[in-house]
């Protein structure tokens, strides 16, 4: 399709600044880095240096021994470290339970490596210095983290007993930091000012399970998410914290600034992935797909997006950031005819080439029909085609990339125009994948946008909360229709509700076609068939093999398995001689479970008392007519004061 005018002014912006910056960076062509006699096995650290050198470190394995080893600069020569000048490396650390289990291994900027290995039922902490002389202490319990601040200083952090605890080279000793019944993952990181934080996902003492974020050095804990993933903590120079983690549909973010504002990035599930500080007041996040790295800044997370050719699938990825710009990266990969992964680096200068997308036409945002362009600061001569793709942040297609349309003619710009099937009420993003002329791509990603009505009716849900038993739908029709129109009333649970599946099927309905426009009309519906929970209620009407769909605003809450509730207990005097007590209870019993009601007085002197004795009136094994129990009054029940309870 053609672009507006407005989206042409885009592009040609985009296209003018790709030609002064995009192809100087394609130019200089970075190159992979095939790091030697690597074998990389558990875990692996990236550092740069002041002048933006490279430092790697990372357990290798060969004939069963695993080993710790080291490169700088050219990544050419690795060196192995030896935990001490009278043990060799392979005897010191050549335990299969210490790979297995990942030990902790930090690197710092000027060059200070640590790791920590189980020893004697607790633990060893060792450090090579600079000039390769190695020391080491005992600790009392194993630590899960380790971290380097800006001086070089080193910080330690893990869980024990229920207690989440740290320790620092000038205090050793565990210092508890905050309680946590459990943790699976943890990660610390420190700020410029000796300060920082740390991120522990586990369960706490009430049983509520998530990642938990504590600041140092003690502090109450913030539960950031209900989801239990492996968190990633970055401490920027400018104090600002950034927690990371993964989720089935990508990748969260939130930052100190505001905890309860998580930005989601679409990416693959599982993916590997890093976060880390661009030497500023940002992150860069960065998963791995088949044969690229996708890098992303907190910047601008929808239009940063840029895409790193491998060559080889990365197992494994490790990320890190200055602030002239520069972005390393270290993967692992299996080589072609071996089983053993080897190590590749790549170092990218800015400015990094980035892909946007634009809504453009007369029909814009996520609606059917939309069209959605891309801009890019990479010529658009140099992309030789473009993919879209179709993200859900709910329902039950989230996180799946529907592919929506590829546009390989660039001669009037790439877009695609959005399908007809999208379900209003639902969050969507549109992603683009271009493909360039020397054989990388890049992406980029829309925001979430949330997707607006392809269907002229309004949804409203029944009065009753809780919705028990038979209740009405209501449905607005906005426009008139020459014929009956068949709808379909579905319940989709929210997504933080386990229990259900769904989506759960209510039944076919008719929308007459003299139903006047703007008059409610309501469809009779019965909750029961569906399991408790809390839902979103959906109209959807089929057309040409499609289907279009309408949410109602509000959420459902469908609690048809609670007990039968007592209402209203309603007494007094009856007969002619005013010689009788007639009790009326009113009762909730939507599954007519109740099978008989009792009656009982209680002297206010003795209520609430533990051994009030309470006078049984009578009961209603019936419910002809309601519950009724009717009694004479017995004389000794006069000149008293009396509560009635059923």
């Amino acid at each position: 399709m053609a672009l507006s005018r407005r989206g042409y002014i885009f592009l040609a912006l985009f296209a003018f600044i790709g030609l002064l910056s995009g192809r100087e960076a394609q130019a200089q062509g970075p190159q992979i880095v095939d790091i030697p006699d690597s074998q990389a096995s558990g875990r692996m650290v990236l550092s740069l240096d002041l002048l933006d050198r490279p430092m790697v470190a990372w357990w290798s394995t060969r004939d069963g021994q695993h080993t710790l080893r080291f490169a700088e600069g050219a990544l050419t020569q690795t060196s192995a470290i030896s935990t001490s000048a009278a043990i060799s490396t392979s005897a010191a650390i050549s335990t299969s339970a210490a790979i297995s289990d990942a030990p902790p291994l930090a690197l710092s900027h000027h060059g200070e490596i640590a790791w920590a290995l189980p020893h004697d039922g607790a633990a060893r902490l060792y450090e090579r210095q600079p000039n390769g002389s190695v020391q080491q202490r005992p600790l009392p319990a194993m630590p899960l983290a380790l971290a380097y601040d800006a001086d070089g200083r080193l910080y330690w952090a893990g869980h024990d007993q229920g207690q989440v605890w740290f320790a620092t080279e000038s205090q050793p000793d565990p210092l508890t930091v905050g309680p946590l019944e459990q943790v699976t993952a943890l990660d610390v990181c420190i700020e410029p000012t000796g300060g920082g934080a740390l991120a522990a996902a586990g369960v706490d003492a009430a049983g509520q399970s998530g990642i938990y974020l504590f600041a140092l050095p003690k502090g109450q804990p913030i539960r950031v998410t209900n989801t239990v993933a492996v968190p990633q903590l970055v401490c920027n120079p400018d104090g600002g914290i950034h927690l990371g983690w993964q989720l089935p549909t990508g990748l969260a973010h939130a930052t100190s600034s505001d905890w309860a504002a998580i930005t989601t990035l679409a990416a693959p599930p599982d993916a590997p992935w890093v976060m880390t500080s661009d030497g500023s007041s940002q992150v860069r996040l960065a998963w791995a797909t088949d044969r690229s790295v996708i890098v992303a800044s907190s910047r601008d997370w929808t239009a940063s997006h840029t895409t790193i050719d491998t060559g080889s699938p990365a197992e494994a990825i490790e990320m890190a950031a200055s602030s002239t710009g520069l972005l390393g990266l270290l993967w692992t990969t299996t080589v072609e005819g071996s089983s053993a992964s080897s190590l590749r680096y790549l170092a990218r200068p800015a400015p990094l080439r980035q892909l946007h997308l634009l809504s453009t036409g007369k029909i814009s945002g996520m609606r059917p029909g939309a069209t959605w362009a891309v801009a890019s600061n990479t010529a658009l001569a140099d992309i030789q085609a473009t993919r879209f793709y179709l993200m859900a942040r709910e329902g039950p297609t989230a996180g799946a990339w529907q592919q929506i349309g590829e546009d390989a003619d660039g001669s009037d710009g790439f877009d695609v125009t959005l399908p007809d099937d999208l379900i209003v009420g639902l969050q969507y993003t549109v992603i683009a994948q271009a493909e360039l002329a020397d054989g990388s791509h890049l992406v980029g990603q829309s925001a979430w946008l949330l997707a607006e009505s392809a269907l002229p009716v309004l949804l409203a849900l029944p009065e009753a909360v809780p919705w028990r038993g038979t209740a009405a739908v209501n449905l607005l029709p906005l426009d008139e229709r020459s014929q009956d129109q068949p709808f379909e009333l579905w319940m989709e649970p929210l997504p933080q509700e386990e229990q259900s599946v769904g989506p759960y099927y209510l039944g076919a309905y008719l929308l007459p076609a003299d139903a006047p426009a703007g008059e409610w009309l309501q469809w009779s519906v019965d909750s029961r068939a569906i399991p408790d929970g809390r839902y979103r209620l959906a109209a959807t009407r089929w057309s040409e093999g499609r289907r279009a769909a309408i949410y109602a605003a509000d959420e459902v809450w469908i609690d048809n398995a609670c007990l039968p509730n007592i209402e209203q207990v309603e007494a007094h005097i009856a007969g002619r001689q005013r010689d009788r007590l007639r009790v009326t209870v009113t009762a909730d019993d939507v599954n007519g479970s109740i099978e008989r009601v009792d009656a009982f007085l209680v002297p206010r002197s003795l209520e609430g008392a533990s051994g009030d004795s309470p006078v049984w009136l009578g009961s209603d094994a019936t419910g002809d007519g309601g519950w009724i129990i009717e009694v004479p009054i017995a004389p000794e029940w006069r000149g008293s004061a009396w509560s009635v309870r059923a």
